[in-house]
C-alpha cells in the first residue's frame, strides 16, 4: 500500500515544467512591451501631412518628384530604385555630413529619415513579397499596407515621407505621411 505523504517525484517535475513555461511566456511578453515602448509609430498626423507638403515643395524646386528620385542628390548617392523599378527610396540620413547641400535641411530641420516614391497598389500586387520586404522597414510596410486598403489610390504615385525624431533618453518616434504626386 502507498503512503500519502506528499508529491511524487514525477508530479514535482511536471509542476516545475509548467512554472518554467509560464515564466518564459511572461518574460517574452515583458521583453516585447519594453521593446515597443521605445518606439512610437504614428501615421498621417496633421503636422506631418503639413510638413510633407513642404517637403514636396522643397524637392520639386528644380523639377518634378520623379526627377528628384531619378537624379542623384549632389554629393551623395542617396536615391535608389527598388522593387524592380516600381519604387524609389532616398535615405536622407546619408546627407548628415553634407551641410552645403540644399536637401540637408530635410534631414536636420524636418527630421526626414527616408523618402519613398511609389504606388501602394503596384507594390502590394505586382511585386513579390520578398522584394518589398527586403527594401522597406516594418513601419513602412505597415503604412504601405494601410494605404493600399480601399483608399482609392489605385495606381497613383505618392510621395511617402518617413520622419524619425530621436529623443535624448534613447526613445524615438517614427511618423509616416504621404501626399499624392
Amino acid at each position: 500500500m502507498r503512503k500519502n505523504n506528499g508529491f511524487v517525484f514525477m508530479e514535482t517535475v511536471v509542476v516545475v515544467c509548467v512554472l518554467s513555461i509560464t515564466l518564459l511566456i511572461l518574460y517574452a511578453s515583458y521583453a516585447h512591451i519594453l521593446r515597443t515602448s521605445r518606439e512610437k509609430k504614428t501615421f498621417d498626423t496633421t503636422d506631418s501631412i503639413y510638413t510633407t507638403y513642404y517637403v514636396k515643395k522643397i524637392i520639386t524646386q528644380t523639377g518634378s518628384v520623379a526627377t528628384f528620385f531619378s537624379s542623384s542628390v549632389p554629393g551623395a548617392n542617396v536615391c535608389k530604385s527598388a522593387c524592380n523599378g516600381n519604387a524609389y527610396i532616398c535615405d536622407m540620413s546619408k546627407l548628415a555630413n553634407i551641410p552645403g547641400n540644399r536637401y540637408y535641411q530635410l534631414y536636420k530641420v524636418y527630421d526626414v529619415d527616408k523618402l519613398y516614391y511609389l504606388s501602394p497598389n503596384t507594390i502590394l500586387t505586382n511585386t513579390k513579397a520578398v522584394d518589398w520586404l527586403m527594401e522597406f522597414d516594418a513601419t513602412t510596410i505597415d503604412y504601405i499596407q494601410n494605404l493600399g486598403k480601399g483608399t482609392g489610390l489605385n495606381n497613383k504615385k505618392i510621395l511617402i515621407v518617413k520622419y524619425k525624431h530621436n529623443y535624448p533618453n534613447g526613445a524615438y518616434e517614427v511618423i509616416h505621411a504621404s501626399v499624392e504626386v
